[in-house]
């Protein structure tokens, strides 16, 4: 597994922040059994280590990261 590979090996995108590509999913964590995204984003929180939690699955987690906002064309 890379540092930018889910448990399952899908590649998940880079940081939408920072670009940083050092993104993990990990789990099943605690006793509530959820996954987390852990990356270290210095854009945000001064390098959080874990990002996002909550999903049921590492394929939800891996889907939810992955998703883009797409962006709105600006007029002049």
């Amino acid at each position: 597994m890379t540092p930018n590979q889910s448990q399952d090996g899908v590649d998940l995108e880079p940081c939408p922040f920072c670009g940083g590509d050092n993104v993990t999913v990990y789990g099943p964590y605690g006793w509530y059994r959820e996954y987390c995204i852990s990356h270290s984003c210095e854009t945000f929180y001064s390098g959080t280590s874990e990002f996002a939690k909550g999903f049921r699955s590492k394929e939800a987690a891996t889907r939810a990261w992955n998703t883009r906002a797409a962006l709105k064309a600006t007029q002049p």
